[in-house]
Order: structure tokens, then sequence, then C-alpha cells
């Protein structure tokens, strides 16, 4: 949300972690979409959240975003 009050235009959300603190939230998706910012998603988390949001303008990119349906494919053990 810092990005959208900053004036930014175009925000990429690239990966993230599920476990160890809150994932992006729906909402903050569709505030920046709302403020007319252009939202892309790969990877993982970015992946997801563009698959969950299309339908209100965020536009996924990449092979990840291109297979992902449902939550349950994308998370991943992480190794310490």
């Amino acid at each position: 949300m810092r990005a959208v009050l900053e004036g930014r235009k175009v925000i990429g959300l690239i990966d993230g972690l599920f476990e160890s603190g809150p994932a992006v939230w729906h909402k903050e998706i569709l505030f920046a979409l709302d403020a007319g910012c252009r939202l892309l998603g790969a990877a993982s988390m970015g992946a997801l959240r563009a698959a969950e949001c299309w339908q209100f303008g965020m536009i996924g990119i990449g092979k990840s975003s291109r297979i992902i349906s449902q939550d349950a494919a994308v998370p991943m053990p992480m190794s310490p």
C-alpha cells in the first residue's frame, strides 16, 4: 500500500513467504488496482494472486502464472 500512496503506477509482486509473516492481502491488491496501478504478478505468491485477481485487472506473467489455478499449487517448503 505504501507504493500506491507514494504514487507508483506499476507494481510487480514476485514472491513472498506465507508462513513467517502475513501474505499480501487481496484488499491491498484491489486498493492498488482501484488507484489506477498496473499490477503484475509472477513466481510463487505473485502468480497466485494474479490467478485470484485477474478479473479485477491484475496481470500474471511467466510460467508459474500460466499453470497456477489454486493455492495448494504454490507454497513450497523452505530449507534453513
